[in-house]
């Protein structure tokens, strides 16, 4: 956060587990019985941390171009 700016592309838990079960690398977190509660506990875990970005792009329904064009948009607001 000190050396520089950091940008946070969120997408919902929902998403974000979905993605993960169906990648076709190798994800230790949800290579277990019950990956849900597992993912979920990680991502609250981890959400802290990403809420201190300087900058939050949702980017679940959008296409690559568009979350570029929000986080240049972003930018220039700084």
């Amino acid at each position: 956060l000190e050396q520089g700016t950091v940008v946070y592309l969120f997408s919902p838990p929902s998403l974000l587990l979905e993605r993960v079960l169906f990648s076709p690398k190798e994800r230790p977190l949800v290579n277990v019985p019950d990956p849900e509660p597992a993912f979920m506990a990680r991502f609250a875990e981890r959400e802290p941390f990403y809420q201190q970005a300087h900058i939050t792009v949702h980017t679940a329904s959008k296409r690559p171009a568009e979350v570029v064009d929000d986080i240049l948009q972003a930018l220039e607001c700084l």
